[in-house]
């Protein structure tokens, strides 16, 4: 019972850790209600300590949301410094914003996995929830970026949802 007890604490104090260390990677003007989902590369327990693919799903708060709706891309202008980067950590800083479509090799199914946004390799998307995402990104209306480290941030208001991968 108490080394039950004992896992149960460990295993939520490790997810507690994860949700606050993904929200670092967010810029403050994107405002999320909680992060939804985490999947990084297999292979324990390397990725305890850093991981070399893999998405985060945030969801959007609805101030978010209703400033994308109406601002579109320029809502975005200054959402460029992760909450948890200073300005000695420049790799960690985004790009200006791009808004969709994105071209279709990034989403384009391959051998390999998914094209250039390989990062959702892992994804455990319900079939539905996977076209849902593949359709927005293919069409106006969600906008993205990328940083020095390798991450792709997008957020896709019609959907309610942030997410960042990565491919380092």
């Amino acid at each position: 019972m108490v080394v039950s007890a004992v896992m149960l604490l460990i295993v939520g104090a490790y997810h507690a850790w994860l949700q606050w260390r993904f929200l670092d990677d967010l810029p403050r003007d994107i405002g999320v209600r909680w992060v939804k989902e985490i999947t990084v590369e297999p292979g324990f327990p390397m990725w305890l300590i850093t991981s070399t693919a893999g998405y985060v799903l945030y969801e959007l708060d609805d101030a978010t949301i209703a400033r994308l709706e109406s601002g579109g891309l320029s809502s975005l202008r200054e959402a460029l410094v992760p909450r948890g980067a200073d300005d000695s950590e420049q790799r960690r800083h985004y790009l200006p914003w791009t808004t969709t479509p994105l071209p279709a090799r990034w989403t384009a199914y391959t051998p390999e996995g998914r094209g250039f946004w390989s990062g959702l390799v892992y994804s455990s998307f319900s079939q539905d929830f996977e076209h849902r995402f593949l359709a927005s990104v293919k069409e106006p209306g969600s906008f993205y970026t990328f940083n020095g480290h390798g991450d792709m941030l997008m957020v896709m208001p019609k959907l309610r949802i942030a997410v960042l991968t990565w491919w380092h």
